[in-house]
């Protein structure tokens, strides 16, 4: 019975997870263009603070590797809960026609 046991568990790590895309959706959702020749590597919901004037406020911080590319895109708004669904990625490079 130990060796079934031990013969089951490598093949459950081996079994792939699925994770649901990252959305933003909602009556008060603004959907934004998504921008033509991007090449999306994450997505993540930019949480943001309500102001004094009832606007929303974010704040960004990105750290980069000399030489190193990035992008944020935002391709969805919901100015009431202030939280942006931001893609991060590069533009692919079309210039080599």
């Amino acid at each position: 019975m130990n060796k079934i046991a031990l013969l089951t568990i490598p093949l459950l790590w081996n079994i792939p997870v699925y994770a649901e895309p990252v959305t933003l959706e909602g009556k008060a959702v603004i959907q934004l263009k998504y921008p033509n020749n991007f090449i999306e590597t994450k997505r993540f919901i930019h949480q943001g603070i309500k102001t004094d004037h009832n606007d929303c406020e974010f704040k960004n911080k990105i750290r980069l590797k000399p030489g190193e590319r990035l992008s944020w895109k935002r391709i969805a708004y919901n100015p009431e809960t202030c939280q942006a669904l931001i893609i991060e990625g590069n533009y692919k490079d079309t210039s080599h026609k």
